[in-house]
């Protein structure tokens, strides 16, 4: 329910404007506005899904800042729309992989733009459809994913990418665990001994 609650407003019109250029001509203020008005768990009973999450982040940030920590939020898939939420409006670090986006959700969840510049890194990777529902309003990296759109949203699939492209800084080997998620011969040359 939390998807459909989320996002079935943002889904219609993107795909309305696959016929009419319906998100290219009305504002988004205008858009996020509307959106914000369209909440159906007061219908179905229930609380927000993301309002306990904050306080639990509120709560760990001071528990951070008390012990010289940062808090780093993260999530995948609808989890990294909820934690760029959450990091936005709780100043934290937020990295999430193939989440949805929040653009048209901002003022509902009263998140500001400079929160989502300041604080939001997502990853994204070719083909995964997930992160074109709603829009990335922050920071996206694009990483390479030549698999299936469903392979392509595997968070396991996008940390070998990056672990392809960037090694470990620590030394650690994650060889094994990407041969058997994406298969063998995935390693380049220059990194293979």
């Amino acid at each position: 329910m939390a998807n459909i609650d989320l996002f079935a407003f943002i889904q219609i019109l993107q795909l309305v404007s696959r016929i009419t250029p319906l998100l290219e001509v009305i504002p988004v203020q205008w858009l996020q506005h509307v959106n914000k008005m369209i909440n159906l768990h007061p219908w179905m009973g229930d609380g927000e899904v993301y309002v306990k999450l904050l306080a639990f982040a509120a709560d760990a940030k001071q528990r951070c800042i008390k012990d010289g920590y940062d808090l780093i939020i993260t999530g995948h898939s609808l989890g990294g729309g909820l934690a760029q939420i959450v990091g936005a409006r709780v100043h934290a670090t937020a990295v999430t992989w193939s989440p949805v986006g929040v653009l048209y959700n901002m003022d509902r969840f009263n998140i500001t733009e400079r929160g989502v510049y300041r604080n939001i890194v997502n990853v994204q990777p070719d083909r995964d459809v997930v992160p074109l529902i709603d829009k990335q309003p922050g920071f996206t990296q694009r990483i390479a994913c030549t698999a299936t759109t469903l392979q392509c949203h595997s968070v396991r699939r996008s940390g070998c990418e990056l672990y392809r492209i960037c090694g470990d800084a620590d030394g650690r080997n994650m060889d094994a665990s990407c041969n058997a998620e994406i298969g063998a011969g995935w390693i380049p040359q220059d990194r293979m001994h």
